[in-house]
């Protein structure tokens, strides 16, 4: 009995299971391998990363204002009831335009499509700095790595040449040169080129939203590689996000605003016509004391007056329609405003730190599975 319980209690060792001491065994094997990729790894992320340019953060926070509307306000109620109109039995109705919205907003093409012409100053070497506008900075005034300006060119270069050569054929053909319009003058959001297209993303990739769903608070963030540049394009983002907003919220409000007004405008001519018919009539029968002029004047002050009921109800709603913008119009606190950051992010010895690390799990990888791997290729030759 005390074999068999023994031999119960031994540890039965599943053959699937990963035996970490026997891959670390391993590596310490080959340490000299290990060291070498290791090295080799950390020279060629520093030649990687010894020309990255830095880039600079700017964020700003916003708490907008969650809108449940319930109806109009005593004061409006009190201002309609003057018109003769009730207000009273309208329903709590929900806003459309929530902040979890704001992102779609801000990322879509019309929204960014507005911040190319947005002015900005890029520094020059010794020089002053140039005005230029964001589309332009975006275009022309970004710096890049080595590696990527080379392979930039290796991979756009051929192809470059084969449109280049299709448009020469294509003018001697048909005798009409193809010229594609730079720039972002007279854009169509709907319609971009392929450069607009290329600076459009751009831009979307150093834009970062975020909104807190329990707090409602929206983070707005821009990364350039200009520490100013990248606080004046977050400040316009805000700028345009609120400019939207508002202008979603009061649409309604500011299109009745201009239908009382076309009704004040016609209600008041209308009564200035009539008083004026009706002046110069009492002119013309001024002494007169038949029965029927008397008739007539009393129809014409009638008109008079019943004009005037008019134009005076119109004016009321137009009051109540404007009071309704003023209502509508969303309020948003600037909790944090966006600021100049000193510092870059991320920084050289970060991303070296991260390149020596993926590299070092490739040197590994290597080690632990590279004989498997010749074996399965070698298996697949066969």
């Amino acid at each position: 009995m005390n074999e068999n319980y023994t031999n119960q209690n031994i540890p039965q060792v599943d053959e699937g299971q990963i035996d970490i001491m026997e891959y670390v065994k391993k590596l310490l094997k080959n340490w000299k391998f290990c060291l070498k990729w290791g090295c080799y790894s950390a020279l060629v992320a520093l030649i990687l990363v010894i020309d990255l340019p830095k880039k600079f953060d700017s964020t700003a926070t916003l708490a907008p204002e969650i809108v449940q509307k319930t109806g109009l306000s005593s004061s409006m109620s009190s201002l309609a009831s003057l018109a003769g109109v009730n207000l009273s039995n309208l329903g709590p109705t929900m806003d459309a335009m929530y902040p979890d919205l704001y992102p779609k907003i801000i990322n879509s093409d019309p929204f960014l499509v507005e911040l190319f012409s947005m002015p900005v100053a890029v520094p020059q070497f010794r020089d002053e700095p140039v005005q230029t506008d964001l589309y332009t900075y975006y275009y022309e005034y970004r710096d890049g790595p080595w590696w990527g300006v080379i392979a930039n060119f290796v991979l756009n270069a051929p192809l470059k040449a084969l449109f280049w050569v299709k448009d020469q054929i294509k003018a001697l053909i048909t005798g009409e040169e193809e010229i594609e319009e730079g720039g972002y003058h007279n854009i169509n959001p709907l319609k971009l080129t392929k450069e607009q297209e290329k600076i459009l993303e751009a831009i979307r990739e150093s834009i970062s939203v975020s909104v807190d769903k329990k707090t409602g608070v929206i983070t707005i963030s821009a990364r350039t590689q200009n520490a100013v540049i990248s606080k004046q394009m977050c400040d316009k983002i805000v700028e345009n996000l609120l400019t939207y907003v508002v202008r979603y919220r009061t649409e309604k409000a500011r299109k009745d605003v201009a239908y009382y007004e076309g009704l004040a405008q016609e209600a008041r001519d209308n009564y200035y016509a009539i008083q004026k018919k009706y002046a110069e009539y009492v002119d013309a029968n001024h002494g007169l004391t038949r029965q029927s002029i008397r008739i007539e004047q009393e129809r014409l002050q009638n008109e008079t007056n019943l004009a005037f009921t008019l134009y005076n109800q119109v004016c009321q709603q137009l009051q109540m329609a404007e009071a309704k913008v003023q209502q509508e119009t969303p309020v948003f606190t600037v909790v944090s405003p966006a600021v100049v950051a000193n510092i870059g992010n991320p920084s050289r010895f970060k991303s070296l730190i991260i390149l020596t690390f993926l590299f070092c799990c490739v040197g590994a990888a290597w080690v632990l599975f590279g004989d498997k791997a010749m074996e399965i290729l070698a298996d697949l030759k066969k």
